[in-house]
């Protein structure tokens, strides 16, 4: 589901981050230690749904009065579309994700799913996942041989 406040949800998760660099960097000072360098955050939104997302800015969700846009940061979101992956970046993905991201590859580009013959390394994880991406429990009560 396609979240409006995700601009702004995605900026408190980075800033919690930083906040907690800060406070790394503030002990070591107080403790007369070497700080470490900051880090950059970088947060990617992963999204399944049939529906195209298309505002990725805080300016996209928000109502800014134009006398305070100068004041307020129009906060950007890296949001990855699986639908809109083509076949080649679905076959780059190295790890179980491939096996996700090809399944809905295929569910909305192929008339049919036909799973490829891979190797699940972290079965119950994938297949968890699966059964809340696409609301089929099956996947949970799968058994394992």
């Amino acid at each position: 589901m396609i979240k409006k406040t995700m601009p702004i949800r995605i900026m408190s998760y980075d800033g919690a981050s930083y906040k907690e660099q800060l406070a790394e960097i503030d002990k070591c000072l107080r403790n007369k230690k070497k700080p470490p360098e900051l880090v950059p955050v970088v947060t990617f939104v992963i999204y399944f749904g049939a529906e195209s997302w298309k505002k990725t800015r805080l300016y996209e969700v928000m109502e800014i009065p134009e006398y305070l846009r100068d004041y307020v940061s129009d906060y950007k979101i890296n949001v990855f579309d699986i639908k809109d992956l083509t076949r080649e970046q679905v076959e780059m993905f190295q790890s179980d994700f491939r096996i996700v991201a090809d399944y809905f590859y295929k569910k909305y580009h192929c008339e049919d799913y036909v799973p490829d013959n891979a190797t699940l390394h972290h079965v119950d994880e994938v297949l968890k996942l699966m059964s809340v991406l696409t609301g089929d429990d099956r996947y949970e009560q799968a058994v394992i041989i």
